[in-house]
C-alpha cells in the first residue's frame, strides 16, 4: 500500500476589466510563483519489508514545471542525533526495511536532492498497544442501499498520555492455492472515529485516555467464501499521521465543493510539504 502525496500552492486572481466606445482599459496582475520543493509521503513501521518513501516535486500552480517523482533523492534517517539507515531513492528497486525502529526514540527523517532545498521531519516512534479482544457484534443495523451492516468491536488498554490511533480491517481468502487480501473501508455511520483517505478509521484517545477502550466498526457485507478471514490491525500512530490524512480527505472533499472554505492540508515536513509518519501496529484474525 503505497501512498503518493503531492501538495501544491493553490494561487487565484481577479481580473476586472472596463471598456467603452475608443477606451481599453489593461490592469497588470504581478503574481510571484513559488520556487519548486520537495513533497514527502513517508510511512515507517516495523512490520515493513521495505521502506515506503515518496518524494515528488511541488510547484506553484501556474509554473511551467511539472509535478514528478524524484528519484535519486537522498533519504536519511537519524535515531537520537545518530545516522539510522540511508539509501538512494529508486521507486523500481524499493530499498529492503530489515532495521528496528525503538519505541519512545526520536527519528528524525530528512531528504535531499540536487537543485532543492534539504527538507526534514521529526517523530517519536510509538509503543505498541496490544488487542485485548476483538469480535463481531450482533446487530440488526442496515445501510443507506438496504444492505446489511456488520459491526466489529475492539478492545484494547489505552496507555497514559495523548495517544492517536488508526484501524484497518482485510478480508483474507484462499483461492486457486493463492492468498488473497482487500481491505474493508468502514461505512458512513461511525459509532467511533474518522474516515481518512483510504481504508483506515483513525481517532484519539479523547474520551477514553488511559482506560479501556471499546472501538466498534461498521462495514458493508458482502459476499466472500465461507472460509474467509477478518484481519484487523489496530495501528498506534504520531499525531502528524492523523492530521495529515484527515486534513487530506477534507481538502479533496472541498475540492467538489465551490462554496466550501479552503482547506490547510497539515505538514510536519520543514522547508517542504507532506508526511512523516510512524506507527506500531499489533494486528488479530477473526474467522468470518
Amino acid at each position: 500500500m503505497k501512498n503518493l502525496f503531492n501538495k501544491i500552492y493553490v494561487l487565484a486572481f481577479v481580473l476586472f476589466f472596463m471598456a467603452c466606445e475608443n477606451l481599453e482599459v489593461v490592469v497588470p496582475i504581478d503574481i510571484d510563483d513559488p520556487d519548486p520543493v520537495l513533497a514527502v509521503g513517508a510511512y515507517f513501521s516495523n512490520d515493513m519489508d521495505s521502506y515506503n518513501v515518496t518524494v515528488s516535486q511541488a510547484v506553484g500552480a501556474l509554473s511551467d514545471l511539472e509535478n514528478n517523482n524524484q528519484d535519486s533523492a537522498l533519504i536519511q534517517i537519524f535515531e537520537e542525533g545518530l545516522l539510522f539507515d540511508e539509501f538512494i531513492l529508486n521507486r523500481f528497486a524499493l530499498e529492503d526495511f530489515d532495521q528496528n525502529f525503538i519505541p519512545g526514540n526520536n527519528y528524525k527523517l530528512q531528504v535531499s536532492k540536487s537543485g532543492f532545498e534539504t527538507i526534514s521531519a521529526e517523530a517519536v516512534y510509538p509503543s505498541l498497544v496490544e488487542i485485548d479482544t476483538a469480535y463481531f457484534r450482533e446487530n440488526n443495523v442496515v445501510g443507506e442501499f438496504n444492505e446489511e451492516v456488520k459491526q466489529v468491536q475492539i478492545n484494547f488498554q489505552d496507555p497514559v498520555g495523548s495517544n492517536f490511533y488508526e484501524i484497518k480491517a482485510y478480508i483474507g481468502y484462499e483461492f486457486d492455492s493463492e492468498t488473497y487480501f482487500y481491505p474493508l473501508y468502514p461505512s458512513n455511520e461511525q459509532f467511533n472515529g474518522q474516515r481518512g483517505r483510504g481504508e483506515g478509521l483513525f481517532f484519539s484517545d479523547e474520551n477514553f485516555e488511559g482506560e479501556l477502550a471499546e472501538i466498534i466498526i461498521n462495514y458493508s457485507d458482502f459476499e466472500v467464501e465461507e472460509d474467509a478471514e477478518v484481519i484487523l490491525e489496530l495501528r498506534h500512530i504520531n499525531e502528524e499521521y492523523l492530521l495529515f490524512d484527515l486534513s487530506l480527505e477534507l481538502a479533496f472533499n472541498s475540492n467538489d465543493n465551490p462554496f466550501s472554505e479552503p482547506v490547510q492540508v497539515k505538514s510536519n515536513i520543514e522547508n517542504g510539504f507532506g508526511v512523516f509518519a510512524l506507527w506500531n501496529s499489533d494486528i488479530v484474525v477473526l474467522e468470518n
